[in-house]
């Protein structure tokens, strides 16, 4: 991974945007590691993104940049799955008050969803706020935080058919009762795909309900690939 240069004179900010971006890089490289791992077998969202926290952190202990925490508190009684936080050398380096401080966090969904009733949940929830964007956009999740990742477990169809039904799903949900505003100015970018390790990613950005923006990475991982090794 590329690590951040500390230099006199650098805005903690700065240093912070891109402690930033080396997380989302560290966790789309680790993505496909993580998948053919020895590790049990599942399907179910909560038990993945448990054992993807245990990997990511196991791998970046050696850093002394970062760290991966499962189910951040968020607001209110709300929790996200994962959470980036600085270890010792961050803190010094980007002014983070402790390691109690997120760099970014996480929500992470099964793609496609797992009932047509969910079909849009990557997306919104509508008033059941479950969406993961929408999370975001109602500042549920990430409110402190302008950069934030998801985490898309692809688990049928493939990256380009999940990518068009993201993109889509925003004409269908123009009157979804969840307090947003939907356009096609929240659709995903253009995906870039590694088809040899099985994983894409992309970007998008959204207006929250406060009035700032929140700038997602989309990071997905094709379950079927690669199998865990028991």
């Amino acid at each position: 991974m590329h690590e951040p240069s500390v230099k006199a004179g650098n805005a903690p900010a700065k240093l912070k945007s891109i402690l930033v971006s080396n997380v989302m890089d560290f966790v789309f490289e680790h993505l496909d590691a993580w998948r053919d791992s020895k590790r049990e077998p599942c399907v179910a969202e909560s038990k993945l993104n448990e054992q993807l926290c245990v990997h990511l952190s196991y791998k970046a202990r050696n850093d002394g940049l970062f760290l991966f925490h499962h189910e951040q508190s968020q607001a209110g009684q709300r929790r996200i799955d994962i959470a980036a936080k600085p270890a010792s050398a961050a803190i010094l380096a980007c002014g983070y008050e402790s390691m109690h401080d997120s760099i970014t966090v996480f929500e992470a969904k099964r793609l496609p969803a797992s009932t047509k009733a969910r079909r849009d949940e990557y997306v919104t929830g509508c008033t059941a706020t479950s969406g993961g964007i929408q999370r975001f956009r109602l500042c549920l999740h990430g409110q402190e935080h302008d950069t934030a990742g998801m985490i898309g477990y692809v688990q049928k169809d493939g990256f380009e058919s999940v990518h068009s039904h993201i993109n889509s799903s925003f004409a269908r949900i123009t009157g979804c009762t969840d307090g947003l505003e939907w356009t096609q100015d929240d659709s995903l970018n253009p995906l870039e795909i590694d088809k040899i390790c099985g994983k894409a990613r992309t970007e998008s950005a959204h207006s929250r309900c406060d009035g700032t923006t929140i700038r997602l990475h989309h990071l997905w991982i094709d379950m079927n690939l690669g199998q865990p090794h028991e």
